[in-house]
């Protein structure tokens, strides 16, 4: 009786391990600070030193731009819509788009959303703070090269956040 409780304590430990080794990425690496901007790309947890962001309000379109950088490599997230309400899933297409670019020992790498046949990633936009001006979600991407940069193949942001990123709003 004892010998059948071991194997079995066993065999779920087993099971249990299995089931938490995964090659899932854990966004819970990327913790962030208020106005700041991360992504996981190749499996790096990558961390912006420099963050913009602003907010058009063109009568019925709300046009958000957001950007985070480190030297050279960077991303820059753009939602074009129509909705009041921006706190939602924007999947990519009909303006919501993402470019991220990279230095490589070739030289300039840039990767964008729109140059993908089929568009997968989206941004998420999980908080926006009229009053403080702050904006905050999540974003993932799979981004392809387009014209003279296709020789460096596709690649893909596995997980990305942005939180409490201050925006300068304006109107047109």
């Amino acid at each position: 009786m004892i010998d059948l409780m071991l194997k079995n304590f066993f065999l779920l430990a087993i099971v249990l391990l299995l089931f938490n080794c995964s090659s899932e990425v854990n966004d819970s690496n990327l913790i962030l600070s208020d106005n700041q901007i991360a992504w996981v790309i190749d499996g790096q947890n990558r961390f912006a030193k420099n963050i913009q962001s602003s907010w058009v309000n063109d009568g019925d379109n709300n046009k958000i731009y957001i950007t985070g950088a480190i030297g050279n490599e960077g991303v820059l997230l753009q939602i074009n819509t129509t909705k009041e309400n921006l706190v939602g899933t924007f999947p990519f297409g009909n303006g919501v788009s993402m470019i991220y670019n990279e230095k490589r020992e070739t030289g300039l790498a840039v990767f964008q959303s729109e140059a993908c046949k089929t568009k997968k990633g989206n941004i998420i936009i999980e908080k926006v703070d009229k009053v403080n001006k702050t904006i905050s979600g999540s974003f993932r991407a799979d981004l392809c090269a387009k014209g003279k940069f296709i020789l460096h193949g596709n690649t893909s942001i596995q997980e990305g956040k942005f939180k409490a990123v201050k925006y300068h709003e304006s109107t047109k």
